[in-house]
């Protein structure tokens, strides 16, 4: 099987692939989840996450996963997050492969259509049986307008949303602290082309339900995310203060397990040491023999 169509998989044939990859524990992990696809993996936040709760299903794997701590509490084996991680950053790393392969055949498949007229070096139009000469240039047809500039592309819509979801993926992995936008999920780019004027027009919708119109930059190649930025790193997106919730969850209950994993034997509850204490305090009564 090739890298491509492990993002395919579903079913029994996902499970089998991710057992040869990782383990058995990781295959129970998604199955208990209905994670039964490459998509629906891709899309999770934390698979792992699930092991945060007390749960009759979830008891066999928890007693594999994770140590229980004296305290209470528990902590996930390190091989299980590693093996988590291996996965899905392998999948991530095949899709983001495969993406660019798919741009660059589209891109050496693609004709040119941009309209050039040849002109003289005096300004005039030449007929279609003229010479040209070496006093000739080429002027490709650009039609101005006020708010953007209107050009026939050899890049089409797909490739123009690509590489909007791409800036978005660079962005935020270097200005977002251990949050992931997932497009389709947390935002939705629609890139389309006005029959009208050739003109492209570009709108993101955030999943809190804002949504941006993109201006075109200058060369045409790429749009202006400013706005959209903006929007994310504010205080007034509902999507993301969700992240930022689950995410500062995330750090509290790994302090608490830090925390706990950290703590010496002699700390124990108060209730506890009593207890300790006046059962070291009991001597056995000695028998009297006649």
């Amino acid at each position: 099987m090739s890298d491509i169509d492990a993002l395919s998989l579903s079913g029994a044939d996902l499970f089998d692939y991710v057992r040869e990859k990782t383990n058995d524990i990781i295959v129970d992990i998604l199955q208990v989840q209905e994670i039964c696809s490459t998509r629906a993996l891709l899309c999770c936040d934390d698979p792992l996450s699930i092991l945060e709760y007390d749960c009759d299903k979830l008891a066999d794997i928890k007693r594999r996963a994770v140590f229980f701590l004296k305290l209470g509490g528990h902590a996930v084996k390190n091989g299980v997050k590693g093996s988590m991680r291996y996965l899905i950053d392998k999948l991530k790393e095949i899709e983001k492969k495969h993406t660019k392969e798919s741009k660059i055949q589209q891109k050496s498949t693609t004709d040119q259509t941009i309209t050039v007229t040849p002109v003289s070096s005096s300004g005039n139009s030449l007929s279609s049986n003229a010479v040209p000469s070496s006093s000739i240039v080429v002027q490709p047809s650009i039609v101005h307008t006020q708010s953007s500039i209107s050009i026939t592309s050899t890049l089409t819509c797909e490739q123009r949303k690509d590489n909007v979801e791409d800036m978005i993926q660079s962005w935020y992995k270097k200005n977002l602290d251990e949050i992931e936008l997932i497009h389709d999920l947390d935002y939705k780019i629609i890139v389309k082309q006005n029959t009208h004027n050739s003109n492209i027009l570009c709108h993101i919708k955030c999943d809190c339900g804002t949504k941006f119109a993109l201006p075109l930059r200058a060369d045409t190649k790429s749009f202006q995310l400013s706005s959209y930025y903006k929007h994310i790193r504010g205080t007034k997106c509902s999507m993301m203060c969700k992240k930022e919730k689950e995410k500062n969850d995330r750090r509290k209950c790994q302090q608490q397990q830090s925390s706990s994993a950290s703590l010496p034997p002699s700390v124990l509850p108060t209730s506890l040491k009593r207890k300790n204490d006046s059962s070291s305090q009991k001597k056995p009564k000695n028998r009297r023999t006649s």
